[in-house]
């Protein structure tokens, strides 16, 4: 698909998101473990992946807009769409 030119220009698109995205945090057994234990109804299963990478790693504080992640103990959900919430993160 990205060769065929139909979505548009693509070049240095991956090595764009691999410099705002680094450094990678990887998703192994323990993640996904952690991630079927998250019995939380408000989180899909991709979202309880994100939730369980958090805090596999040591992040305390996820940027969403999803009040889902405020369910999860241990882990503090920045909304986006609040600019006080925000500022207060970049302080």
């Amino acid at each position: 698909m990205e060769t065929s030119g139909r979505i548009g220009k693509v070049e240095g698109l991956a090595e764009s998101s691999y410099a705002i995205l680094t450094p990678l945090v990887p998703v192994d057994d323990t993640v996904f473990r952690l991630a079927l234990s998250l019995l939380t109804r408000e989180l899909g299963t991709n979202d309880r992946i994100h939730a369980a990478t958090c805090l596999t790693a040591g992040i305390p504080v996820i940027v969403s807009a999803d009040a889902g992640f405020d369910k999860v103990k241990g882990l503090r959900r920045v909304d986006p769409l609040s600019a006080r919430a925000v500022a207060h993160l970049l302080a």
